[in-house]
């Protein structure tokens, strides 16, 4: 039941920051519209050519879009998770960088 808990914060803790930075949803949304496509030119054929035992043509064609589904999901998660994490971050960051300048420029010596 702990577990369950923990889950359900951390859902509530993800909608609240995605309720406060709204342009955080476009990376999930620009890899669906990326990733849909790209599924049906070379998935689509690919299984086609599978189902109708041309084992030739559909093998290259389902390890070419397999490997593009996989750079183009890992490109949209890093990027989100980048760009959350910065957004999360930013204020302390900020202010430890301005804290760290204004303390070197100021200490004697």
């Amino acid at each position: 039941m702990k577990r369950i808990k923990r889950g359900w914060a951390l859902t509530k803790k993800s909608w609240a920051l995605l309720n406060s930075h709204r342009e955080l949803i476009r990376f999930p949304l620009y890899g669906a519209l990326v990733t849909i496509p790209l599924a049906i030119v070379f998935l689509g054929p690919g299984l086609y050519l599978l189902d109708q035992k041309s084992y030739g043509a559909a093998i290259p064609i389902l390890v070419v879009g397999v490997y593009l589904l996989s750079v183009v999901g890992f490109f949209f998660a890093v990027s989100s998770y980048v760009n959350t994490s910065r957004r999360v971050s930013a204020s302390t960051t900020v202010w430890s960088r301005f804290r760290r300048n204004t303390v070197t420029r100021t200490s004697p010596g």
